[in-house]
């Protein structure tokens, strides 16, 4: 029997970050190219080759196969699940989603999708990006703007839930604002028929839900910290948090707009002292300002720029309850919930 071998493409240039161990890309695309390139899937028998002796098929699990792409015609296993397990395909996710765009008006021509995949297809990020010229925008300054946010998360070989995230994406820097409530967050896993009917019924609500926040944004462009509370908050929280060389470049990006390199870890010395060098301007950091809005697109960015793309979910998670300990708890009502809501950020 003969076998082929998938090819591996350039790990380095084609999928420059990993997730969970994986090669992954992030592009760029229209929603029909989107389309185009999205992969689909099949479940099959998990058993031996069939011209092995007495080979049987698994009665308690199925192996989901990726089919013939225009970049790679063979077929690919990419997982092992249960029998239970109800595959999701990617473009079934983006199909769902474009359709509840239409339904609110939104011109899917002019839709942008960020589309992140693993080697195979095997994990999605579908971002998509609400026009600018659209009602769901909010202005940072003349030229700034920030669109509505729609990101997916999907996967066909067990590893993650489907997940819905609402969000508002700063186009200069693709740095954003999640406003985190129950409906924001739909998480399920992968069993049961109706799991994408009931994905599509979140979709209203949670864009409904977020656009409400525009004035929560304002308040926090508002509202400053001064020197001493700043310098505290990234001596403990942020280095305790996120470490040493993450508290640095915080500190630094904050402060003068700039990423920088360390030169010399010193574990005892205050982060305002250790010695580092320029990497350069950081697109999107807002100059001469310790407001609530800046520091949060400081942390975002820092999320964003971990190589690892699980690794910037988890960071993304953390920057909420890292960002509410700038203030004093009596204001943090105020500035980071309306009724039964929370605020996250995302990069």
């Amino acid at each position: 029997m003969t076998h082929t071998t998938v090819r591996p493409r350039n790990a380095e240039e084609d999928f420059p970050f990993n997730w969970l161990g994986l090669p992954a890309s992030r592009k760029t695309l229209s929603l029909f190219d989107a389309a185009q390139t999205i992969p689909a899937f099949v479940k099959r028998p998990f058993q031996a080759a069939p011209d092995v002796p007495r080979a049987i098929v698994n009665p308690y699990y199925e192996v989901i196969v990726r089919l013939p792409t225009d970049e790679d015609p063979a077929e690919v296993p990419v997982g092992l699940v249960s029998r239970n397990y109800q595959l999701v395909q990617h473009h079934e996710v983006l199909q769902r989603a474009a359709g509840m765009l239409a339904s609110f008006g939104i011109d899917l021509n002019e839709v942008e999708v960020n589309l992140c995949l693993t080697i195979h297809g095997e994990r999605m990020a579908l971002g998509l990006v609400f026009p600018r010229d659209s009602e769901y925008t909010f202005a940072v300054s003349k030229g700034d703007i920030m669109a509505m946010y729609l990101e997916f998360i999907n996967s066909v070989d067990g590893t993650l839930r489907l997940t819905l995230r609402v969000s508002w994406l700063r186009l200069v820097c693709t740095n954003g604002l999640t406003v985190r409530e129950v409906l924001w967050d739909y998480s399920r896993l992968h069993v049961g028929t109706e799991i994408l009917n009931e994905f599509e019924d979140y979709l209203p609500a949670a864009v409904n839900s977020v656009a409400t926040y525009k004035a929560l944004f304002q308040q926090w462009m508002k509202t400053t910290v001064t020197d001493e509370a700043f310098d505290n908050w990234i001596e403990t929280t942020v280095r305790q948090t996120w470490g040493l060389k993450a508290a640095v470049r915080a500190y630094h990006i904050a402060r003068r707009c700039v990423d920088v390199h360390i030169e010399k870890m010193r574990r005892r010395v205050p982060v305002t002292k250790i010695p580092v060098s320029d990497k350069g301007r950081v697109t999107g950091a807002l100059v001469g300002s310790l407001n609530i809005f800046a520091i949060s697109q400081m942390l975002t960015w820092l999320a964003g720029d971990r190589g690892e793309f699980q690794e910037q979910l988890n960071w993304k998670i953390q920057v909420f309850e890292m960002l509410k300990k700038l203030v004093p708890k009596s204001s943090q009502s105020e500035l980071f919930e309306s009724p039964g809501v929370g605020v996250v950020m995302v990069h």
